[in-house]
């Protein structure tokens, strides 16, 4: 479980002033030491005790601050270390220890410490207490009847046993604040979690749902494919007709025209039989389609004629009908024939609009309705909708434009064309 930047600087900025704190009581039993009289002297050692070896307590001091910076590893075991470096120096050091609260505040932050980290927070009490228990009981900790002897005077201070039951109590409060940072990082640790596996699940449905989308691109791909192969076969066959009948017209005339005519003829027989072979290898084994017409603008009536009850379907055509090419004819049905579909199934529409717009070399759709917003899937036939309208858009160099309005959904799109061969021309 990592730790937030603020909490680390919190446990550096502790552990140094608890290593602070023990110097600082070093020095000022020191300075008590040296600054005494040969008697005050005596009366201090006395008293506490001790020797004047106090430089050992700090060294246990020392050792108690750097058992601190273990506890992220090693909790319980750190912790021991800590009370019991700790409790030494308050039983052979009292001088030392009883400079400042550095001694219990190091105690108290090695059981918050290890609380918080230990997966059984309240035995970090245990040391403590057992620490407390003994040290408190030992007759060498309680100063107070040395002190009253050396007097003559009552102190009236708290005992041994008070002291220890008050640093048991402040260990204990600790370990209950500990308890709950712990609580509340284990909640954090778990809403990380839960973050990162909805995150890498988003991750998978928008790849799943990229790969969706990628199928059904390489899919209406094909599906134009297919139809375009009838178209362009279609005009294939034509001019191959035409250049045979063409080169018997001119049998005995010229010979490197019949010679042209012929290579016309082969080569264009050669090209249906691609185009049919490349048909097989598009559909993948499935059977051939029934044949029907290829679709065009002028079925756009029946396409609106046959609109389902409860749906009323308005035709509009600006410009001149002309013959356009034969791929422009096939998609701009089919754009309108998708929008309609979408129209049917999803919109709850009553009314719609098909605007044709005939230009010199563009033609401009516009598929409008009063439906729903909220329930658009954007599926036409075949379930590829618009994904099948860009695609037809994007084969003639066009643009597409799909939304809301103020009164419904607009379909719109212009598509290009120049010098293509035209519907009606081979007729």
């Amino acid at each position: 479980m990592s730790l937030p930047p603020t909490r680390r600087v919190l446990e550096v900025a502790l552990v140094v002033l608890v290593a602070v704190g023990w110097v600082v009581a070093y020095l000022g039993a020191r300075n008590d030491l040296e600054s005494a009289t040969p008697a005050g002297r005596t009366f201090l050692l006395e008293l506490f005790s001790t020797t004047d070896r106090i430089e050992i307590g700090l060294v246990l001091g020392l050792i108690a601050t750097l058992a601190l910076t273990g506890l992220r590893r090693w909790p319980m075991p750190s912790l021991v270390v800590v009370t019991v470096a700790v409790a030494v120096a308050q039983l052979r050091f009292p001088m030392v220890t009883r400079q400042t609260a550095v001694p219990e505040l190091a105690v108290a932050t090695a059981a918050f410490w290890a609380a918080t980290r230990s997966a059984r927070p309240l035995l970090s009490v245990l040391p403590v207490a057992a620490a407390g228990l003994v040290v408190g009981s030992l007759p060498g900790y309680d100063i107070n009847p040395r002190l009253d002897a050396l007097s003559g005077v009552a102190s009236g201070t708290l005992t041994a046993i008070g002291e220890t039951l008050l640093a048991v109590l402040a260990a204990s409060l600790a370990v209950a604040g500990g308890m709950v940072v712990r609580r509340l990082d284990l909640q954090s640790a778990e809403a990380e979690e839960r973050s990162a596996l909805l995150d890498a699940r988003n991750a998978e449905l928008s790849a799943a749902r990229q790969e969706v989308a990628e199928r059904a691109v390489e899919g209406e791909r094909i599906r134009i494919a297919r139809e375009l192969h009838d178209v362009v076969a279609h005009h294939v066959t034509t001019m191959t007709v035409h250049a045979g009948a063409a080169r018997q017209l001119a049998a005995g005339t010229s010979e490197p025209v019949t010679d042209a005519l012929q290579q016309i003829e082969n080569s264009g027989r050669d090209a249906v039989s691609e185009l049919h072979r490349l048909l097989g290898f598009l559909r993948g084994g499935e059977s051939a389609p029934d044949r029907a017409p290829t679709p065009s603008l002028r079925q756009v009536d029946q396409l609106v004629d046959n609109a389902p009850g409860g749906l009323k379907i308005e035709l509009a055509i600006d410009g001149d009908p002309e013959p356009l090419p034969t791929t422009v004819d096939l998609s701009a049905y089919r754009i309108i024939q998708e929008a309609l579909t979408n129209t049917r199934k999803h919109a709850a529409a009553t009314r719609a609009v098909v605007r044709i717009s005939y230009q010199p070399d563009a033609i401009d759709l516009l598929i409008t309705d009063n439906g729903r917003v909220n329930d658009r899937s954007g599926n036409g036939t075949g379930g590829l909708g618009l994904v099948g309208m860009r695609e037809r858009v994007a084969l003639h160099d066009g643009n597409l434009e799909v939304g809301p309005t103020a009164d419904g959904w607009t379909v719109a799109a212009h598509l290009r064309y120049r010098g293509a061969p035209r519907v009606g021309d081979d007729q």
